[in-house]
């Protein structure tokens, strides 16, 4: 009797195996995710460290590619597996915990250990410059109406935190580390040889794929909104987009008109801020890349520089350098100006170089009055001729003058330096105000006292004592020079 339910229950064992492979072999078919990988991506953007997301991105996509390709999805242990990157990570950080742990038991036996305060940082919060309100105005976008209308890498597999779990994990580690090495590798030269745009992101559409809004395999799929309502805080996606918290195209022009409109009217740039990058974020999910989209990011760069925020203008720079390049009609001349300027202000010369060989013979380009100016500038900057300078600074078109702002009290330093080499034993002071191109000599006062350079004034008739004053210049100056924003650089 034993034997026969033995083997009555070893046929309804099999016979259950097989139902359960027909079940998941119809659900391959049918496109649709299991618990447990929904779980996995959900995990891995969860926790994936900042730096390695773009990498991440693109091994999860691999890794669940495969599995579909290879009909292994429902019977692959997600539970047990690792993107390869971030594996990498947990075995690095664990290595330097337990070297961290070996010094403190070494100082430990020596004589005890030191607490150490922890200090919080802060974020210093970029000031706006002034002057320029009617050139904001106009260049802004408030007067503008009109709005435009709307290669798959090779799976290499992936690493399992389990040796048996899967045979999945075996077999492509290898090349998955040997080609992330070079791929680093080539990343940090890009980075230090030239500034390039980052490409838009493709957590939305990851996430969306995990939590099963994207039952197949296309992972670029964008989400449609459905919300209505025109304002919306901007939060960072930690999880799949809720299209009903997500507004479409036609909303979205109801937003932009009404955030010009406050704008206008309140100026409070935080909630500007804020209420630009939500519009940019549900343009990114929607994978809407029109001339509206231009439209967004053009005025929300007018926006940032005119409240001197160099870190959000270069995110839109970044962005809208894309666009164009998809020949998407918008202000391309006008912006490429403020990005020659820009790289002026980084001290990017391998960028500015390239860029004038990318515009040799681009004529409608060099025509430009931005571009020349932006050329101008960047002539008398290379040859050191501050009188020139300074004047183009006053004469700077559209909005080119906020972007100067950035880098003209570095120079406003170093023209004083070669004054005070040049004019001994003193320097009138309504010249030097006149040359740095300062409205007025009171603002140049203001100047020389956030250089400590008031001692070296004499009155009636006010003049600097370059020769003793020289010093100090040149303490600024370099100092200057070691401080320059690149956050957010193209």
């Amino acid at each position: 009797m034993s034997l026969g339910r033995s083997a009555s229950s070893s046929a309804s064992a099999k016979e259950h195996a097989q139902e359960s492979k027909r079940a998941a072999s119809e659900s391959e078919r049918d496109g649709q995710w299991p618990e447990s990988l929904k779980e996995f991506v959900a995990k891995c953007f969860k926790e994936v460290h900042p730096e390695d997301k773009e990498v991440m991105e693109s091994q999860l996509k691999q890794i669940i590619t495969k599995a579909f390709e290879t009909k292994t999805t429902w019977t692959i242990d997600w539970k047990s597996m690792w993107v390869p990157v971030m594996l990498e990570r947990r075995h690095k950080e664990q290595e330097l915990n337990n070297s961290k742990r070996a010094a403190l038991d070494a100082k430990s036996k020596v004589g005890g250990i030191k607490k150490k305060k922890k200090i919080d940082g802060k974020i210093a919060e970029s000031g706006g410059f002034a002057g320029r309100a009617a050139a904001s105005a106009e260049y802004s976008g408030y007067k503008r109406d009109s709005f435009g209308q709307a290669s798959n890498n090779d799976v290499l597999g992936a690493y399992s935190n389990s040796n048996s779990s899967s045979n999945y994990g075996n077999g492509y580690s290898d090349d998955f580390a040997s080609n992330e090495r070079r791929e680093k590798r080539l990343r940090r030269f890009e980075r230090e040889a030239r500034m390039s745009p980052t490409p838009p992101s493709t957590a939305p559409a990851m996430t969306a794929a995990a939590t099963g809004a994207i039952p197949s395999i296309d992972l670029e799929r964008p989400v449609v909104g459905r919300a209505t309502n025109l304002e919306k805080k901007y939060f960072r996606l930690t999880s799949a987009p809720d299209p009903d918290q997500v507004r479409p195209l036609n909303i979205l022009k109801q937003t932009l008109e009404l955030l010009k409109d406050k704008w206008r009217k309140e100026q409070n740039y935080p909630y500007i801020c804020d209420q630009f990058k939500s519009l940019r974020q549900d343009l990114t999910i929607q994978h809407i890349e029109n001339e509206f989209t231009v439209s967004v990011y053009e005025i929300h760069a007018r926006i940032a520089l005119e409240k001197g925020d160099l870190g959000e203008y270069n995110q839109c720079q970044s962005r809208l350098k894309e666009l164009y390049d998809k020949h998407i009609r918008g202000n391309a001349n006008e912006f490429l100006a403020y990005r020659i300027l820009y790289l002026l202000h980084t001290h990017n010369r391998a960028e500015i170089g390239h860029l004038l060989r990318e515009l040799s013979g681009n004529e409608p380009a060099l025509k430009d009055a931005g571009v020349a100016h932006a050329l101008l500038v960047d002539k008398a900057m290379t040859r050191k001729n501050y009188h020139q300078l300074f004047r183009l600074y006053t004469e700077a078109p559209k909005m080119g003058g906020y972007v100067m702002d950035s880098f003209i009290p570095r120079e406003r330093l170093s023209a004083l330096a070669a004054m005070c080499t040049a004019y001994r034993p003193d320097l009138s002071l309504e010249f030097i105000s006149h040359e740095l191109a300062f409205d007025e000599i009171q603002q140049c006062l203001e100047f020389l006292d956030q250089h400590g350079l008031l001692d070296h004034v004499k009155k009636d008739p006010l003049k600097l004592n370059t020769k003793d004053a020289y010093a100090k210049i040149e303490t600024a100056r370099q100092s200057a020079y070691k401080k320059v924003d690149i956050k957010g650089q193209i």
